[in-house]
């Protein structure tokens, strides 16, 4: 059973939207107003009218926006199952206050520990990570898990038949405050949808719209230490290594040609990798 966590009181809820309104009137008062966010100086030529009329319109402004951030409170805290929080979610709101965020993480876990994929799902109960059927204990810090707790959920997903890619965007999600989010991926990874890349092996991207790269392979070499790393490509052309990224837990390395308008990707390991940058005898694994 997870941890239990307290919900906002009326109380603290009221108090946080009065000091709110409070802030706003008190700096209009001031001569100022939110511009993004942060304050600006309106300058209102001394007229006390323009200043209260700025007040009072700011006051309007909180109440309403009181008022939908209570329905978008009432909407997360009222969802009963995975699909009706994330439509609750996603209704118009001023998501980046807190305390909401708070609320949808307090829901997102109380629906999590409730679903038939549950063991999947990384939940914190006390000050023990529990992961497929396994309870972890993680040091203090790190975030909202702990201290070494990626290592753990990763680790632990893997013994249990997921992939690297599934497990990467499992514990992306668990990190945020949409942990209902993790279900689907769950669902996809055991249906198979969410198998790993082939490694090092070229995988055709499609065709640039920028056509050939404007390089010649005796102008790169010319770069001495700095020169890009070189394939053979079926045009007949050469393939540069011309950038490289990070997804789901795995480098890729882009590579464009000097003759034609074909774009490669390669996922590869670190191995592989670490030949790409350094230039040594760099032959396209088949």
């Amino acid at each position: 059973m997870q941890g239990e966590r307290k919900s906002s009181s009326p109380i603290l809820l009221i108090f946080s939207l009065t000091h709110s309104v409070g802030i706003d009137l008190f700096l209009a008062l001031q001569g100022m107003t939110r511009q993004g966010t942060g304050w600006v100086s309106i300058k209102p030529q001394g007229s006390p009218w323009v200043r209260f009329l700025l007040c009072v319109t700011i006051f309007v402004q909180e109440v309403f926006g009181m008022m939908k951030r209570k329905e978008y409170i009432d909407g997360l805290r009222s969802a009963s199952t995975v699909e009706e929080l994330e439509t609750a979610v996603q209704a118009p709101c001023h998501r980046s206050w807190r305390m909401i965020t708070g609320i949808i993480r307090e829901r997102a876990e109380a629906l999590c520990a409730s679903h038939p994929h549950s063991r999947f799902i990384p939940l914190r109960n006390g000050n023990q990570l529990e992961i497929c059927g396994e309870s972890h204990s993680c040091g203090r810090g790190g975030g909202y898990y702990g201290y070494g707790a990626e290592e753990v959920v990763k680790g632990a997903l893997r013994r249990n038949g997921f992939s690297q890619t599934a497990a990467y965007r499992i514990w992306e999600w668990a990190t945020e405050a949409y942990l209902h989010r993790c279900i689907k991926i769950i669902a996809d990874a055991l249906d198979g949808k969410l198998s790993d890349p082939p490694m090092n092996r070229l995988i055709f991207a499609g065709m640039s719209c920028c056509g050939p790269v404007n390089i010649s392979v005796e102008d790169n070499d010319a770069e001495g230490t700095y020169r890009r790393a070189t394939l053979a490509c079926e045009c007949g052309g050469t393939l540069f290594d011309w950038g490289s990224g990070y997804s789901d837990g795995f480098n890729f390395v882009s590579w464009r040609c000097n003759e034609c308008p074909r774009t490669y990707s390669e996922w590869v390991t670190n191995e592989r990798f670490r030949e790409i940058r350094q230039c040594k005898g760099v032959v396209m694994s088949q």
